[in-house]
């Protein structure tokens, strides 16, 4: 488990170095496990990486996710993602079931992962929680859906009739929902950064071996 995180944290840092890019939209680069977004130099992990567990669970340790560096996405971040995906704003409640939200979710199910998987009328949906929380200190959640044709993105998820089907504030367990965790991509003058100092380290370590004394 240790060397998984530890390979999922160094990628990370990369973002979309060692990847392939999206036939639709270059902006958003598909690493395996996660995806980068090169304009908010965010990398989204998969939605089913955290499907089935609660804030608490996720918070407490689940995965060891936020201790690799990833954290929750804040609303205004998930409709950045949106954005970036070809979704046309606002991401609120009245804008449900449109024809332009179909490819948009469409592709970021390919890319991030469907938490209810496209079934045989077509309908798949991506939910996850997201930071930001209500007045009563529940987490809310954001969607995105598609129904073939048609489909919606909804940032924050704000409940309209049955709280058990629609709740903003999923604090308990749901088997298709997951959580929008981010982590962000570092400049690349950082990474070059990191690499000369692990060149430096292999370098001391070999003159070490080697015999050869060490220049201070």
């Amino acid at each position: 488990m240790r060397r998984t995180l530890v390979g999922l944290a160094m990628v990370s840092v990369v973002g979309g170095v060692v990847s392939t890019a999206s036939p639709s939209r270059a902006n958003l680069i598909n690493a395996g496990s996660f995806v980068t977004d090169t304009i908010s130099r965010l990398n989204w992990l998969d939605l089913p990486a955290t499907e089935g567990q609660t804030y608490d669970a996720v918070i407490g340790g689940y995965g060891g996710y936020l201790a690799a560096g990833w954290r929750y996405a804040t609303s205004n971040e998930v409709s950045e993602l949106f954005s970036h995906a070809g979704g046309l704003g606002p991401f609120d409640n009245q804008s449900f079931s449109e024809t332009k939200y179909a490819a948009p979710s469409a592709l970021l199910g390919s890319l991030l992962g469907f938490t209810h998987p496209i079934n045989q009328t077509g309908t798949g949906f991506g939910w996850g929680l997201i930071a930001d929380s209500n007045t009563s200190g529940q987490h809310l959640s954001a969607i995105f859906q598609t129904f073939g044709t048609t489909g919606y993105m909804v940032a924050p998820f704000v409940a309209l009739d049955d709280q058990t089907l629609f709740a903003p504030a999923l604090d308990t367990i749901r088997l298709d929902i997951g959580s929008f965790l981010v982590s962000g991509v570092p400049e690349m003058s950082t990474w070059a950064m990191v690499i000369i100092g692990f060149g430096g380290v292999g370098l001391r370590m070999r003159r070490r071996r080697s015999g050869v004394p060490l220049i201070a």
